[in-house]
């Protein structure tokens, strides 16, 4: 199981930390690619992201 962690702000922009969130995004990105590349594996994806 892969785990990646990530935050609201990938979700929801924030003009005050634009590269923050540029980041969170890529991240909140890369898992759900990751888990349809790896769907046919016993491999799996998880996003976290905590509140």
């Amino acid at each position: 199981m892969l785990v990646n962690v990530t935050s609201g702000g990938a979700y929801v922009p924030q003009p005050f930390a634009a590269l923050y969130s540029a980041a969170k995004a890529a991240l909140h990105s890369y898992p759900m690619n990751l888990r349809h590349a790896l769907q046919a594996t016993p491999c799996r994806v998880v996003e976290l992201i905590p509140s």
